[in-house]
């Protein structure tokens, strides 16, 4: 679950299996916690906004990565945008998200221009035309 997310609204993530299996060993080692929060401290309370950008921007450096405007923001776009690309439903994406509206969700429906000749090519529309290439 997340509790204070975006929007303060709270959500349930689905985690998969591999992540889960990671996951598990450090949970019995935090176990201790008189909280559920995955992310803690070296005390274990909870991590705060700044403890996360913190380590987001170590994580950034030691993967490499050096171009500005690379932030938990982008990171959590691009989280959106591949499972869009991947088939998710919109309606699914709006809630992993935590938006209020399918308004702030359509934000990741961009397409690039290959992926618009893309969609005209495969259209199931196109073998009746008479179109070819």
């Amino acid at each position: 679950m997340v509790r204070e997310g975006k929007g303060g609204r709270m959500r349930a993530i689905p985690i998969l299996s591999p992540l889960r299996q990671l996951c598990l060993p450090w949970l019995d080692e935090r176990s201790s916690c008189n909280h559920d929060s995955l992310f803690v401290n070296r005390e274990g309370k909870p991590l705060g906004r700044h403890a996360v950008q913190v380590l987001f921007d170590r994580c950034r450096g030691q993967a490499g990565i050096r171009r500005e405007g690379v932030t938990i923001h982008t990171l959590r776009q691009s989280f959106a945008c591949a499972l869009l690309r991947g088939g998710a439903n919109l309606v699914a994406i709006q809630q992993l998200m935590g938006h209020a509206s399918l308004d702030t969700t359509s934000i990741y429906l961009r397409v690039t221009d290959a992926e618009l000749k893309n969609a005209v090519a495969t259209h199931s529309l196109r073998a009746f035309s008479g179109m070819h290439g």
